[in-house]
């Protein structure tokens, strides 16, 4: 209903459509914006990145960053980047994701960020060398401590290299950094019942839990 919409509400569906998976809309929206002479600006692409991020289309997502400059005249900055990478971590593409990470020019905060996403995604695909690598970058950021340790033995635990992973824990420990324990619950009758890993100290029915559990 805006007569002559500007590049902010474009900018706000596109950025709407890529938060809820609607990749192919955010560009449906972008390439309206183009036909109607509105300017992109750099918030505009970082909403197509993250479209194609979570739509799983990278090629596409490629092209748009390389365009930001030649076609549009905008320096892609390190959210651009980040989006990105995280982008090619998710589609297996570890290896160009790696390169451009380390190209990646990023302020203390930002770099959980860029580094956390390629943490987990080499985890998943179990590539060693560049788990410890970024679980080390965050270490020495001061970002994300606990969890780059607790991947790093992980996966070196799911490699089967249990003295590199003991070797974490035990620096762990001498840091004085503990991993918060996982923990489940339900409601019953309005009342909510939490249940941490490997604790049985705060059951009422701890007895029964254990039967039941040698019973599955």
């Amino acid at each position: 209903m805006i007569q002559n919409p500007s590049v902010i509400p474009y900018t706000s569906m596109i950025v709407g459509a890529a938060k809820y998976g609607q990749g192919n809309l955010s560009l449906d929206l972008f390439q309206e914006m183009l036909e109607r002479g509105i300017k992109p600006n750099d918030v505009t692409f970082l909403g197509v990145l993250h479209g194609c991020n979570h739509s799983g289309l990278v090629n596409i997502g490629l092209e748009y960053l390389n365009s930001m400059y030649t076609k549009h005249g905008i320096v892609p900055d390190a959210k651009h980047y980040i989006c990105t990478v995280d982008m090619l971590g998710r589609t297996s593409r570890l290896d160009e994701a790696h390169q451009l990470a380390k190209t990646v020019r990023t302020k203390a905060k930002e770099v959980a960020l860029l580094w956390g996403s390629l943490l987990s995604a080499y985890r998943t695909h179990g590539r060693l060398d560049i788990t410890v690598e970024a679980g080390q970058r965050l270490i020495d950021s001061d970002q994300q401590v606990t969890g780059a340790y607790v991947t790093m033995s992980n996966t070196f635990a799911k490699i089967g290299k249990w003295d590199n992973a003991y070797k974490i824990r035990s620096e762990m420990e001498r840091h004085g950094i503990r991993k918060e324990p996982g923990c489940s619950w339900i409601e019953i009758n309005d009342a909510t019942y939490i249940f941490y890993a490997g604790d049985l100290s705060s059951y009422t029915q701890e007895a029964k839990i254990a039967t039941v559990l040698k019973e599955l």
